[in-house]
């Protein structure tokens, strides 16, 4: 795993109040360019929030978000994907009465570079970037083995199906950080390692971090090098996924549990 000096994502003290509640307390995390880091923690724990605050959708009342050195603590939502960061949500949100192929040109419009006049007037500027759009969003769909399923209606396809297009999407925004929130929830024991694999292949071919949330320890095994154990916001253990599984308050915190 390569690394560089400063990490690509750097959160720091970062508490979270929702009225007298304390949903996450005095949080540090550190994700390193082109790791895979697991995001542990039961229901309620405040992994989602820490999601919704690295993209905007919460404002830290304390503490410091940095991406690529750069303080992102008062992002708006709006401004995370221009800025390269992208997210899957455990609960899919597709346009679902759209196209499969139509779903991912929507996200790689993102960066579009023409103006309103050149589409009123279908201007080769416009035509081209239309055509590089669209042999893009193919290559994304060839990626996650979707391709002929391009034109099929979204809320059509079978929910691993699905889970594979909302990949393509989050990947056509160029993120230099994908947030996965649960990307295996739901599927049954034939259909999780090949989504894994999935997502290894993904991350092998293309220049991103991955940080996942994810309640079945044997994909943060299989995938993440490093993670932290959120508990009721704090974060109650954080190393190697190997240390992380021998940590006693770990192991008492989810005795009976998969940890």
């Amino acid at each position: 795993m390569c690394h560089s000096a400063a990490p690509l994502l750097d959160m720091i003290d970062v508490e979270k109040r929702f009225g007298g509640v304390r949903a996450i307390d005095r949080f540090d995390l550190q994700v390193m360019p082109r790791d895979i880091y697991g995001l542990i923690g039961a229901n309620g724990a405040g992994k989602t929030t820490v999601f919704n605050m690295i993209t905007g959708v919460y404002r830290p009342d304390e503490g410091q978000i940095l991406f690529e050195g750069k303080d992102i603590t008062k992002i708006r939502p709006h401004q995370a994907a221009s800025v390269g960061i992208a997210r899957t949500f455990q609960n899919i949100r597709l346009f679902g009465n759209l196209s499969v192929k139509m779903n991912v040109i929507i996200a790689c419009n993102l960066h579009h570079n023409y103006t309103v006049l050149d589409a009123l007037l279908r201007l080769p500027r416009y035509r081209r970037v239309t055509k590089e759009v669209e042999e893009r969003a193919m290559a994304l769909l060839d990626a996650v083995g979707l391709t002929e399923k391009a034109d099929d209606i979204a809320n059509s396809l079978p929910y691993v199906q699905q889970r594979k297009l909302d990949l393509a999407r989050a990947m056509a925004t160029d993120p230099k950080l994908l947030l996965l929130d649960e990307p295996a929830a739901g599927m049954n024991q034939e259909e999780m390692p090949e989504f894994v694999e999935l997502i290894e292949k993904l991350h092998q071919e293309n220049p991103i971090t991955i940080l996942l949330i994810e309640h079945h320890m044997d994909v943060i095994t299989r995938l993440c090098n490093q993670c932290s154990v959120l508990d009721f916001g704090r974060t109650l253990a954080k190393g190697t996924v190997a240390e992380v599984k021998q940590n006693e308050s770990v192991i008492a915190a989810y005795l009976g549990g998969e940890l």
